[in-house]
């Protein structure tokens, strides 16, 4: 106003970098460490009819199974408890209508959850 004329601009500082300030908090790298998985499982047939099998080979410590269908209920539960370092269980899924489900296996910290189509 008044005939002055305002410039802006980006200031030319040569020696600028990027990256972390030494020190900070920024400078750290953190990660969540992987559990190794020292045990296999799988539950078949899938698809299954009438029935399927859950087996845990490697299971150290008692298996708490879950049924859920796909609203989250809980149709089945059961405990189990390994023999010769591995589990066997039975699902039934005979009177339940053809979808998709999840069984979900809690043994101590880990936690293992696969996907069961039943026909």
């Amino acid at each position: 106003m008044n005939g002055t004329t305002w410039r802006g601009g980006v200031p030319n500082i040569p020696n600028f970098s990027l990256g972390a300030l030494s020190g900070s908090s920024c400078d750290t790298i953190t990660s969540i460490p992987e559990m190794e998985s020292v045990f296999t499982y799988g539950v078949y047939p899938n698809p299954c009819f009438n029935s399927a099998q859950l087996s845990i080979s490697g299971a150290t410590e008692k298996a708490e199974i879950f049924l859920y269908n796909t609203f989250g209920q809980l149709l089945y539960k059961t405990t189990t408890f390994p023999s010769n370092n591995s589990i066997h269980a039975q699902l039934p899924m005979r009177d339940l209508v053809a979808g998709i489900y999840l069984v979900k296996v809690s043994m101590g910290e880990k936690e293992i959850a696969q996907k069961l189509v039943k026909r």
